[in-house]
């Protein structure tokens, strides 16, 4: 991280490509009071790939910063911790609507999230899930289940006191509005 905030991407590059190899030759299991993402195997090689796609996208590699997308994609499946599965969902869901306007594959890996955040009563997912989904409808043209959606988003954010989230949906629910006539 250091290296890629003091601008030095390729460094950064390397200390990731480095410590991707140290998860999945040399694993040692942290301790307990370790961060969610770093108890297991699984969690820090997703990280560490999601890291290498961020570090790869501020340089403008996105078929390279993909392979990492693809790398988190064939983990996902193999977690058991369903708060690993549902951030790499989304993480990954983001990259399918920014990065490839796959709207279709964006949906399913956030029905998933949706679902996995549903069963472990993650309200945070939740709404964020729903925040997503709507942009799906919306970069597809279609702005009344958009406008639905991004009203959701609003409601769950601040219903959970997040009134900094809200601000999207809710800009967002306003946009659809006009571009509707309304």
């Amino acid at each position: 991280h250091v290296a890629s905030f003091e601008g030095d991407d390729s460094a950064a590059e390397r200390y990731l490509m480095s410590a991707l190899d140290m998860v999945v030759s040399k694993w040692v299991p942290p301790p307990p009071s370790a961060l969610m993402w770093a108890r297991t195997k699984l969690g820090q090689a997703a990280h560490v790939h999601v890291e290498m796609m961020h570090n790869l996208l501020r340089r403008r590699k996105v078929e390279q910063a993909a392979t990492h997308v693809a790398a988190v994609v064939g983990l996902i499946d193999q977690m058991d911790d369903p708060h690993e599965r549902l951030s790499n969902l989304t993480r990954v869901a983001w990259f399918m609507i920014v990065c490839e306007a796959d709207f279709q594959r964006a949906e399913d890996y956030l029905r998933q999230a949706y679902a996995l955040a549903r069963q472990v009563h993650n309200e945070s997912h939740l709404a964020s899930a729903e925040n997503m989904l709507a942009f799906c409808a919306y970069f597809q043209g279609e702005f009344e289940e958009a406008r639905r959606g991004f009203e959701r988003a609003f409601g769950a954010f601040m219903a959970q006191g997040d009134h900094h989230a809200a601000i999207e949906p809710l800009y967002m629910s306003g946009e659809c509005c006009l571009l509707q006539g309304n």
